[in-house]
């Protein structure tokens, strides 16, 4: 799961001799409206619009309540458009096999259908009949974005399982929070380091995926034990006081002594 710069949204890749084309990180039918295919970009460039050089603090509470029904109602149409876009979307089924390639079904055919050079509507009877499904290799089209160094596959590098921005993709994405939070404790300085080359300076594939695991397992351990001392503060009040480890015969602990000083080395 993954989001996407401002400037990424709308059309990524196509995959001609598959009639389809990639927008915002799935799959379509090239017959989908301009409209929908950059739904996402004019809806940021809008709501960025209508946000530029507001300050909510000098608004009067009839502006604050006008600007909040304008922005609900671009949501609104927002939310319509990706509703709109699952009629042309392609549909993963299982896992990519051993050489890369996923399995997409088409949409039901009955959607509308636009020229994607013109814009004009195209009617059923002219549009070229698609198989049910279609094999899809992860290293195929061509990356829209304007670069002149060397780029991963689009596919790869713009794909992903759900469709962004629905509610899907955002239950899925808050994981995504959790996933860095860990990778920024695994990095941080103050105990595992991961980050520092200079703590895992071994060599050897082997060696560095045996550090890297013991680094998560002392992260994971230590977390763990976090867990169970703020657990203890939320039932008990405070931190648990340590019972003295030393008992009599019948299983009295020992009240708790000062340590004394080491005696003085024989003269």
């Amino acid at each position: 799961m993954c989001d996407y710069k401002k400037n990424e949204f709308g059309q990524q890749s196509a995959y001609a001799e598959a009639d389809i084309i990639m927008v915002d990180g799935s799959w379509y039918v090239k017959w989908m409206s301009q409209e929908l295919v950059n739904a996402t970009k004019e809806y940021r460039q809008k709501l960025e619009a209508l946000n530029a050089g507001i300050d909510r603090r000098a608004l009067s509470k009839e502006a604050r309540a006008a600007l909040k029904g304008k922005r609900k109602a671009l949501e609104t149409n927002y939310v319509a458009q990706l509703e709109s876009r699952e009629e042309y979307r392609l549909k993963p089924h299982g896992l990519p096999d051993a050489d890369g390639y996923q399995r997409f079904t088409y949409p039901k055919p009955g959607y509308m259908a636009f020229d994607p050079a013109t814009g004009e509507r195209v009617p059923p009877s002219k549009l070229p009949k698609l198989p049910s499904s279609v094999s899809i290799p992860i290293d195929v089209g061509v990356s829209t974005e304007n670069s002149t160094g060397e780029q991963p596959p689009a596919a790869l590098k713009w794909w992903q399982k759900f469709p962004h921005a629905t509610p899907l993709h955002q239950r899925w994405y808050g994981m995504r929070s959790m996933v860095e939070s860990f990778n920024k404790v695994l990095k941080g300085a103050r105990y595992e380091n991961l980050g520092d080359p200079g703590k895992r300076s071994g060599r050897g594939f082997a060696f560095q995926y045996l550090v890297s695991t013991l680094m998560a397992v002392s992260a994971n351990i230590r977390k763990i034990a976090k867990f169970f001392e703020k657990d203890a503060k939320r039932q008990f009040g405070g931190p648990l006081p340590r019972t003295r480890r030393r008992k009599t015969a019948t299983g009295t602990a020992l009240e708790r002594r000062e340590a004394s000083p080491p005696p003085d080395p024989p003269q």
